[in-house]
């Protein structure tokens, strides 16, 4: 069944789609027409299976015939405040992210990141990587999508680590202990943050600035990892941990 974001209220009887990019999905690449069995999900975890009422170029219609909610008591969320990386790659790391099954994408400019975004340009940036989370939450049929935080600074991420529970900082020099390692370590975790340095890794500074504020530094393994694949690396190794977690 194709799969559709709705950031609305999907426990009314019936919703409407406004979306420009899902009216071309559903009514343009898809073809689907009245009476088309679709599921809808919206960024509060509701997955409604729903029918086809009515397609048009402004606006689809659709009736519920069924409306699933979130259940409570889920896994730690997955926080990754991650370094912009040159050309596209934020971008896949953002679609990987997603299917993976962050809760939130923080990017960041730190001390070495070559990237330098004027306040325009950001936004623009956050909303491209906006319809990328989206699109990979409905391949993913994840039926939530990660937010997607305004970019900042490492200092202004770095103020999130007291209230994000554990907090790890993979990175090149000094003493530190292995991901598996921490994770593992019987505390339990209310969250997860994993801070990814730009090609060059973090400077000396920005890590003791992070110890400070609660971070463990940790090792990916012997490799020297882009900062797409320690991205994807982290977040994968996160994800397995706290699925089989008992």
């Amino acid at each position: 069944m194709h799969r559709f974001f709705c950031n609305i209220n999907l426990q009314n009887p019936s919703v409407e789609i406004t979306s420009p990019e899902e009216i071309h999905h559903i009514r343009t690449v898809l073809r689907l027409h009245k009476g088309a069995a679709i599921c809808l999900f919206n960024k509060d975890g509701d997955e409604a299976y729903a029918t086809l009422t009515s397609v048009t170029s402004r606006k689809i219609s659709a009736q519920v015939d069924r409306c699933v909610h979130p259940r409570g008591g889920g896994q730690p969320g997955i926080i990754l405040a991650c370094a912009i990386p040159k050309k596209a790659k934020f971008e896949l790391i953002v679609e990987k992210a997603t299917e993976i099954g962050v809760t939130e994408i923080i990017p960041i400019i730190t001390q070495r990141t070559e990237i330098r975004l004027t306040d325009e340009r950001a936004g623009k940036k956050q909303s491209r990587y906006e319809k990328i989370a989206i699109n990979a939450a409905k391949q993913s049929q994840r039926n939530t999508v990660p937010e997607i935080h305004p970019c900042q600074t490492f200092s202004d991420a770095v103020s999130r680590i007291p209230r994000a529970g554990t907090c790890v900082i993979p990175w090149l020099g000094g003493e530190k202990k292995s991901l598996p390692e921490v994770l593992m370590a019987g505390t339990p975790h209310t969250s997860i943050i994993v801070f990814i340095g730009p090609e060059g890794d973090f400077s000396p500074r920005e890590v003791e600035q992070a110890v400070q504020a609660g971070a463990i530094p940790v090792s990916l393994g012997k490799n020297v990892l882009k900062v797409d694949t320690a991205a994807i690396v982290s977040v994968t190794l996160i994800r397995f941990y706290l699925d089989n977690a008992q």
